[in-house]
């Protein structure tokens, strides 16, 4: 939660902005919304908080844009959400999510370095009025831009110009945060020594780890050792030397990042940078989409930079980057773009890194994944297992305990390809194989009994279906499978409201995920009514108990052309796994097999391979009636062809008048590849001593 005093450092604005974003709001929409807004703060002032949080439920289910919600921020006078986080439950979630729009409210910050040079003139000697003024614009306009040129001054020689600047700098708040942890490597001692005074001052956790690694270091002279120590204790509200080393907190940093924590990745504070140090404090472009993850590959490094030998930094570092490969993968990257060569020479950079982070700690990456519900992270990590021949036993096991079909069954491919064969890995294969479409459904709830049973219920009907128990853990999991067809969410959700993770994904990829509503019998009357039209349906928990929401969930769902594809892709892979198998292993899925003859070829030429090894006469009548679809490729009719002759072979069948039509018709044909696997085929089926074989013989004499 944020303090009071960290909420009212972000809430300086000059009138004139005010009036204009006020007065700019002229349309029927807004004046619903300041109407509710007024209406939310009366009831709140006259001690009706019901009635109050109603109201500002309405007003949050309208959309109001970040800069409309800062408005009304101050015109509340903060009093009222302060109130409102006193008071958790509903209220404070409410309030948090007025406060992190009201932050983000504000305008992107500006790089504009001429006008930060003279603002920080002012700020360094300008008289009280000026320095004032310069350090409004600052906060306003430029923010973490403006420590790039403010953190020369805290070596500065003049001591009122350094409180000045020190001032400055925590007006800033988290915004300075991370550049300000980067000046902690400067040469001068008295520019590292303010800069831990500032964060102290701001109390930001992400500084903690860079502030115990200076405390930590023997080149520390004694009195910033002391600051230091100071600001920890202020930050973390413990003494340095009862934190956990170093290393270990830029660990535990990293898996914040890597996990999509909020307190950490700080998801209200916009930035477009990753600060580092090179003799002087310099920024670079971060990716769109992958800046948390970036800062988490640098926590990573620093980590080791403390203990080479930090063993859970390198996994860590292995996951991270894991975790920006599923990123990658799920950009949309036109080939033609920059972002092309980027794609790939990120992807090859990762996979390397991957290779050198070793098998023990890509099993140990792998297990965290799956442990924060990062199943697309995991299934990169088992691509390198399997590439490596890494990928054991307990991993797939893991995977089995995972609750993710897309994860049960790359484990299960992998698994195969790394000679780990058993009737469990061959039956999920083949249930992989009949998938025929993949609709994605996220359900976001707090309630265990109804998340376990509208999970329970997807997945046995076709769906692919995974849960998350608080907003937070939501957002990230439906961050991990875009674009999700559908999100369910439950109303009253401790940590986030209905609007900040509805409008959180209309920001993403998955912008066009249809979402449902779910709330208690009681109270469905009063959700409708705020989302009505806004939202694809609403689930009450009866309909949960009854299965009734399923028909909801189809109609909701949206286009199957992206899950058919996705299906498609996978069956195609579940039938290559199972082709590699010795045809003894594919018994139990013999069945699976031949209804999968009615995919594309893409699976059909596998699954026709694979029954080519199991030879059983069960698979004929399908098989024959592949081969005799003249319309079918040529690749598939081979297949089909040596399907027929590995069965024929074991002599429990023999071609009946319309298939060895089929294959005479084939051997007169000009497809010389066709040709040959029925002559196979019929060498396979016809008695050497037989009038028939004679008479086929004769008939296709070479002239």
């Amino acid at each position: 939660m944020l303090s009071g005093r960290s909420l009212l450092t972000y809430t300086v604005v000059s009138f004139s902005v005010l009036f204009f974003l006020f007065s700019a709001s002229a349309s029927a929409q807004d004046e619903d919304m300041t109407a509710l807004f007024e209406q939310g703060k009366d009831a709140f002032n006259r001690g009706e908080y019901d009635a109050a949080l109603q109201a500002f439920q309405a007003l949050l289910a309208e959309n109001p844009s970040d800069e409309t919600v800062f408005y009304f921020w101050e015109e509340a006078g903060h009093k009222i959400f302060l109130d409102m986080l006193i008071r958790e439950g509903e209220f404070e979630t409410v309030a948090r999510r007025f406060i992190e729009k009201a932050r983000v409210g504000r305008k992107m910050k500006e790089e504009d370095g001429s006008r930060i040079e003279a603002l920080t003139e002012q700020i360094v000697s300008g008289d009280h009025r000026q320095r004032r003024e310069a350090l409004l614009e600052l906060e306003s306009n430029h923010g973490e831009y403006a420590v790039e040129y403010l953190y020369k001054e805290l070596g500065n020689q003049d001591t009122e110009a350094r409180v000045n600047v020190i001032a400055a700098l925590s007006r800033l708040g988290e915004e300075a945060t991370l550049p300000l942890v980067q000046v902690l490597n400067a040469d001068d001692e008295l520019i590292v020594q303010n800069a831990a005074v500032v964060l102290g001052r701001i109390r930001d956790g992400r500084a903690v780890p860079a502030l115990a690694k200076l405390y930590a270091s023997d080149e520390t002279s004694e009195i910033v050792k002391s600051i230091a120590a100071e600001a920890i204790e202020k930050i973390a509200g413990k003494s340095a030397d009862d934190l956990d080393d170093p290393s270990a907190l830029f660990g535990t940093m990293a898996e914040a990042y890597v996990g999509g924590c909020p307190a950490t990745c700080k998801p209200f504070l916009k930035s477009a940078v990753i600060w580092t140090w090179d003799g002087e404090l310099k920024k670079v472009p971060a990716v769109p989409g992958l800046r948390s993850l970036e800062l988490a590959e640098d926590a990573c490094y620093a980590a080791l930079e403390c203990d080479a030998g930090d063993t859970k930094a390198v996994m860590l570092l292995g996951l991270v980057y894991a975790a920006q490969l599923a990123e990658i993968h799920n950009m949309e990257i036109d080939e033609d773009d920059e972002g092309a060569n980027f794609a790939a020479e990120s992807i090859a950079k990762a996979n390397a890194i991957l290779a050198l982070c070793g098998p023990d700690r890509l099993r140990e990456a792998f297990a965290m994944a799956l442990e924060k519900g990062l199943f697309l992270t995991a299934i990169e990590v088992i691509d390198v297992l399997e590439e490596i021949g890494a990928f054991d036993r307990n991993s797939l096991l893991l995977a089995y305990d995972s609750g993710d079909k897309l994860v049960k069954y790359r484990a299960a491919f992998a698994a195969v390809q790394n000679g780990i064969v058993d009737d469990e890995v061959v039956w999920i294969t083949g249930k992989a194989l009949r998938e025929s479409s993949i609709q994605q459904v996220l359900v976001v709830d707090d309630n265990s009994e109804t998340r376990n049973a509208m999970l329970a219920g997807l997945n046995a009907n076709g769906f692919f279906a995974v849960g998350a128990s608080t907003g937070a853990d939501g957002l990230v999991r439906a961050k991990e499978f875009p674009p999700k067809d559908l999100v369910v969410i439950r109303s009253g959700l401790e940590d986030l409201t209905i609007d900040s993770i509805i409008y959180e994904l209309d920001s993403g990829p998955g912008s066009e995920t249809p979402v449902l509503l779910m709330a208690a019998n009681n109270e469905m009357e009063g959700i409708k009514g705020l989302w009505e039209g806004k939202v694809a349906g609403f689930v009450s928990d009866s309909e949960v108990a009854s299965d009734a929401y399923l028909a909801v969930a189809r109609d909701s769902a949206g286009d199957l052309n992206d899950a058919r594809q996705k299906a498609l892709a996978l069956s195609a892979k579940a039938a290559e796994t199972l082709a590699s198998l010795d045809g003894s292993a594919l018994g139990s899925v013999e069945e699976d097999l031949i209804q999968a003859l009615d995919k594309p070829d893409e699976v059909k030429v596998p699954v026709l391979n694979a029954l080519a090894k199991i030879g059983s006469r069960t698979a004929l009548e399908a098989v024959a009636q592949v081969f005799g679809d003249t319309a079918a490729s040529s690749e598939v009719r081979i297949a089909a062809a040596k399907a027929l002759g590995a069965i024929y072979a074991t002599g429990e069948a023999a071609p009946d008048g319309e298939v060895m039509a089929a294959l005479q018709e084939a051997l007169a044909g000009e497809d010389a590849g066709l040709r040959l696997a029925a002559a196979e085929a019929v060498g396979k089926s016809v008695d050497m001593e037989s009038a028939a074989l004679k008479e086929i013989l004769l008939s296709n004499r070479i002239q």
